[in-house]
């Protein structure tokens, strides 16, 4: 099932099938104590895709109140044209003992109310225009923003140390890309090979310490929406760099086939 499931063992009790699974689970997946004190969010995977008229949220490990959640099987939502913002909420139920077995359950909602509950937590955003559908392929990192027919995963939140939440790794992952076959420079290049290193999420802290000294912002606490905005601004400044630089040396080379003739 999805959901969060922690065995109770008591004195003279039998151990059932759904406690024994349970304890394979704990074994062989991420023990919670290697996520203690991280923010509420995504470890791994829990991608929303969409599959015609539907969402689909695949398999993935999430973080919650402390507990390790895990979405063993795929979850469908329906969706539909209003031409305003829908959040997909991913919510989670009150603790039940059921089968010798703490459990929380977890379901997805479909809602044009952007805000969360505390128990909620936000996987996508989408304004779908009337006769179109969704999609969840991007096709650059600014696409990530497009505000019709997009998946929009920009305030998705990650678990991250210190009590903190980071920015979807696909996210970076096209920063990187887009930046990568540039001219950067030094502190560019650091940002960028951190990235794509070993594929994990990367903290706010280090994004803010990026962009405070690329772009002169202040070193402080900033949401995922402004992270994002900042980002493209600083993937712009690099883009623009690299055009000035061709514009010199073209210029360059004019002026000395004047000076030749």
């Amino acid at each position: 099932m999805n959901g969060i499931i922690n065995p109770k063992f008591e004195h003279e009790h039998i151990l059932r099938t759904t406690m024994l699974n349970a304890i394979n689970d704990m074994a062989h997946d991420y023990p919670v104590y290697s996520y203690d004190g991280y923010g509420n969010g995504i470890i791994k995977g829990c991608n929303l895709v969409a599959d015609g008229d539907r969402l689909k949220l695949e398999k993935g490990i999430i973080l919650y109140a402390g507990e390790i959640c895990y979405i063993r099987e795929p979850i469908y939502i329906d969706y539909e044209a209003t031409e305003v913002f829908h959040s997909i909420k991913l919510r989670f139920s009150e603790s039940v003992f059921k089968a010798g077995c703490s459990c929380r359950n977890v379901t997805l909602s479909n809602s044009s109310d952007m805000e969360l509950m505390d128990n909620e937590m936000e996987l996508c955003r989408f304004k779908l225009k009337a006769g179109s559908r969704l999609r969840s392929q991007y096709r650059s990192f600014n696409d990530f923003a497009t505000e019709y027919d997009t998946v929009n995963i920009v305030n998705v939140k990650y678990a991250s140390p210190n009590g903190k939440t980071t920015l979807h790794p696909s996210i970076l992952r096209y920063f990187a890309k887009e930046a990568l076959h540039r001219h950067l420079q030094p502190l560019d290049q650091m940002f960028v090979l951190s990235i794509l290193r070993d594929n994990e999420p990367v903290s706010k802290e280090f994004i803010t310490a990026y962009l405070s000294m690329r772009l002169g912002v202040k070193n402080k606490e900033y949401n995922n929406e402004e992270l994002f905005e900042m980002l493209g601004n600083a993937l712009g400044e690099i883009q623009d760099g690299e055009a000035k630089n061709v514009d010199f040396a073209e210029n360059s080379r004019s002026n000395r086939g004047m000076l030749l003739d």
